[in-house]
Formats: C-alpha cells, sequence, structure tokens
C-alpha cells in the first residue's frame, strides 16, 4: 500500500528531472514509481506477472502511436513547442486515446508523441501512465519471447486463445486487453513481441503564465454558452469544475 512519503518521493523524483527541460528516461523513473506499490499498479514489482489490469488501464488512457514513439514531449500550447524547437505541432496528425480528451500530436517521421498539458495535475497523470504502460508492455514482452520463441508461434496461440493460459489470466481479462489493444490487436501483439520499450520523457520550459492562458482558451468556449442561457452567468455565482469523476462532488 502506497505511503505518504512513497508518493512525494515519486512525486518529487519526476518533477525534479523534468524541470531541466532535458529528455530523461523513462526506465529512471520506475523505482521511485514501483516503490509506492499503488493499487492502481499492485502487481508492478512483479517481474513474473503481467499486472492485466493496469495495463488495461493505461492502454485505453494513452494513444496506440505510442507503440511506434520514442520520446514524448509534454508543453502547454503551441507556441512553447515552437520555442523548444518543435514548430508546427499542431500540423501533426492527432492521436486521440478512447479514455482521455488530452490534446496530443504524433510525429511518424521522427516518433514524437506530443502532448498539450493544462496543469502540473496533467503532468502527474502523464508520467505515471507511461511509467507504468511501459512496466507491463516490456513484462508482457519478455513473457511473449520465453514462451514463443517465433511470431508464427505467437500468432497461432492468440488464434487458438491458448497465451490465456501462457498469461495465467482469466478470459474476461483476454477479452479487456484485447478490446483496449483495439481492432488490430493482432497487430499490437506482434510490435509488443518485437519490442522492448525504452520511452524518453521531456517536459518543455515553460511558466506559471502559460497555464493561465491555456484555461483562458478553455474557457472561452465555454463563456458563450454560459451567456446565452437565462440564468445567472459566471459574474453572479460561482462555478464548479468537475476535472473527470462526478462523485469528486461529495
Amino acid at each position: 500500500m502506497s505511503s505518504i512519503e512513497s508518493i512525494e518521493l515519486n512525486v518529487r523524483s519526476y518533477r525534479s528531472a523534468l524541470k531541466s527541460s532535458l529528455e530523461i528516461t523513462v526506465n529512471s523513473l520506475t523505482n521511485s514509481h514501483l516503490k509506492m506499490e499503488s493499487i492502481l499498479h499492485p502487481y508492478g514489482n512483479n517481474p513474473d506477472i503481467v499486472d492485466i489490469s493496469t495495463l488495461v488501464y493505461t492502454l485505453l488512457r494513452l494513444p496506440s502511436t505510442l507503440d511506434k514513439t520514442k520520446l514524448v514531449v509534454m508543453g502547454q500550447s503551441p507556441e512553447v513547442f515552437e520555442n523548444g524547437g518543435y514548430p508546427n505541432v499542431t500540423s501533426w496528425p492527432k492521436c486521440p486515446p478512447t479514455a482521455r480528451r488530452r490534446v496530443r500530436y504524433f510525429n511518424p517521421s521522427i516518433h514524437i508523441l506530443a502532448e498539450i498539458i493544462s496543469s502540473i495535475s496533467d503532468v502527474d497523470d502523464v508520467v505515471n501512465s507511461i511509467v507504468a504502460y511501459q512496466t507491463e508492455w516490456n513484462k508482457l514482452h519478455h513473457l511473449l519471447k520465453l514462451h514463443y520463441p517465433h511470431l508464427r508461434d505467437l500468432k497461432k496461440a492468440i488464434h487458438s486463445k491458448n497465451i490465456i493460459n501462457t498469461l495465467k489470466i482469466t478470459p474476461k481479462d483476454w477479452q479487456n486487453l484485447c478490446q483496449s489493444l483495439g481492432k488490430n490487436y493482432s497487430l499490437r501483439f506482434t510490435r509488443i513481441y518485437n519490442l522492448h520499450h525504452n520511452l524518453r520523457i521531456r517536459l518543455l520550459a515553460g511558466s506559471w503564465i502559460d497555464y493561465t492562458k491555456t484555461t483562458q482558451l478553455w474557457w472561452r468556449n465555454i463563456e458563450p454558452h454560459l451567456a446565452s442561457q437565462k440564468s445567472p452567468t459566471k459574474a453572479d455565482r460561482p462555478v464548479y469544475f468537475i476535472s473527470s469523476n462526478t462523485h469528486s462532488l461529495l
């Protein structure tokens, strides 16, 4: 179970490393992440068990283009990306995941995934999701390589569903995993089989003002809808923002 100290250590570790605006490896952040023993990543420390629930969770929240990514770059706006050496990032193809609406762009020619972030909590979410994703991806990679010497053997196991026994999971877990991998789950299994991930992350230098600008742009799309209603506007009453879960109202 996570302790306050282990959580604070993990947060300090990656926030301090990212402040340099240099590229850092996900491997360098893995140790402090696993020491938390998070309830969202219960089998992270066990190299022999693929944490299927965690892998499914991260696959749904990260774009499939991460399979082909070498560097994840986070920035608060297109201007921050341009100042950081990535001009015209909005001209790259968008790549939304299934369960997150955060704006992402992917450049396949240089294998870079650009993440538009709006707050420090976005950084927390992205970093921990990617660390968990790479950890479980690589465990699955090693397991598949161990049991299936050739790719054709893996494909046969997927077709016959004997892979369920290899992974020591339930049919329901297998169904969830395939759904999280998408319609081309067989292709993505091929990628997992062939690739040991060594992702890098970079946070572009920005400021609190840039976060404010991002929030203002977000609000600019909402304000006209409030103004068109007969009810009092934001100037007359408080506005409550619910991040993702309605139970946060409690």
